[in-house]
C-alpha cells in the first residue's frame, strides 16, 4: 500500500432530488498547518449542497415523538395529543433524514 493521500474524494448528496456531487477535499494535517485551505474547501462543499443551516446551527430539528402503549405516535410538543397518521409519521421520518 502506498503513502497516505493528501486528499479524499467523497460523494455528497443532500437528498434524492439532487444528483451526487463528487468533491475532492484536502485532508486536515495532524498539525493543522493546512487549516485555512481545509476550512475553505469544506465550507464551500457544504454551501454547494444548501446545508448552510446545519453549518451555522440554525437548522431546526423535528419534534421528538412519543409512542404510547397502543403503538400510536404523538409529537412530544403537541398539547392536544393527536395521534399521527401513517402519512404524518412518514413525513416526520423524511424530515429527520433531511
Amino acid at each position: 500500500m502506498g503513502p497516505a493521500s493528501d486528499t479524499m474524494t467523497t460523494d455528497m448528496s443532500a437528498s434524492d432530488s439532487f444528483s451526487a456531487l463528487k468533491v475532492t477535499l484536502p485532508r486536515l494535517a495532524k498539525n493543522g498547518e493546512n487549516w485555512l485551505t481545509y476550512q475553505e474547501k469544506v465550507t464551500n462543499a457544504i454551501m454547494a449542497r444548501n446545508l448552510r443551516r446545519h453549518l451555522t446551527g440554525t437548522a431546526k430539528q423535528p419534534a421528538d415523538l412519543i409512542k404510547d402503549k397502543d403503538g400510536k405516535f404523538y409529537k412530544a410538543d403537541d398539547a392536544a395529543k393527536k395521534a399521527l397518521s401513517e402519512t404524518e409519521l412518514e413525513a416526520h421520518e423524511i424530515a429527520l433524514e433531511t
